[in-house]
């Protein structure tokens, strides 16, 4: 078997996103047996230290290595590498989409804020420090109902486009409808509490239940145009998902 090469560096020049070019790297050293079955991969932090990404770029990385059944995740202890193989459920996220396209669903702009890129902003967005960029707090109403809050860095350039399409700019990108100039995205969901601002806008009590939506959204040209959070309260949002091949779809949609 031919090794990996010892050094791998990310293409900014190169047509592919950074993310790809990882998982590629990644899944040679799996097909190659520079990673054993059963040996655990680099951290996400690894990763991101060792060749310059954002952390949303290494989680898309092994995200797609676990998607293709060539990495599992180890509760508490990181990421092994497995034969091919595996199966894995796909969550529903018409719960989401629902949130997004309900017939009262309105966009509140709280702030839109000029300021410049620091370390950790830039390394999200995969630019330089310094860059201009605009945070932007928004709330999503149904009605007079609170059922979304969302915070975000937006790069000047398209900060209008941003605050103008609202949240509610995910909802075509979960349909797969690309709209310029965002096109594309990367989202990881994660349980939450709510903090005391997340609380006092959402109208519920401090440290409930919610769901909080890390989005990383990109333009055509594979570059990445906005960082942020979307929290919405846990009641407001299910994901089902069906378990072995003879679920019928209906089904999940009545879940």
């Amino acid at each position: 078997m031919t090794p990996i090469p010892d050094v791998f560096v990310i293409d900014r020049n190169s047509f592919e996103p950074p993310y790809k070019q990882l998982g590629d790297y990644l899944r040679k050293g799996i097909a190659t047996g520079a990673y054993r079955v059963g040996q655990r991969l680099p951290s996400e932090n690894e990763l991101c230290q060792q060749y310059g990404v954002s952390r949303m770029t290494a989680r898309r990385a092994i995200g797609e290595l676990v998607s293709r059944g060539l990495a599992e995740r180890r509760q508490g202890r990181g990421v092994y590498a497995c034969a091919v193989g595996l199966s894995h459920a796909v969550f529903n996220f018409d719960g989401l989409k629902g949130l997004l396209d309900h017939p009262l669903a309105r966009d509140v702009l709280l702030e839109s804020t000029p300021l410049r890129a620091d370390e950790k902003i830039a390394t999200e967005l995969e630019t330089r420090k310094g860059t201009k960029t605009v945070f932007i707090r928004q709330v999503m109403l149904h009605g007079d109902e609170p059922v979304l809050y969302r915070r975000a860095y937006t790069l000047a350039s398209v900060a209008r486009e941003d605050a103008e399409r609202g949240i509610g700019r995910l909802s075509s990108l979960l349909a797969d409808q690309a709209e310029s100039p965002f096109v594309g995205g990367i989202i990881e969901l994660k349980v939450h509490t709510l903090d005391q601002e997340e609380a006092s806008l959402l109208k519920q009590p401090v440290g409930s239940p919610a769901w909080e939506i890390e989005e990383q959204l990109y333009g055509a040209d594979h570059t990445a145009l906005s960082w942020g959070y979307v929290v919405i309260p846990g009641h407001l949002l299910r994901f089902p998902t069906g378990i072995g091949d003879l679920v019928p779809e209906d089904m999940l949609n009545r879940a």
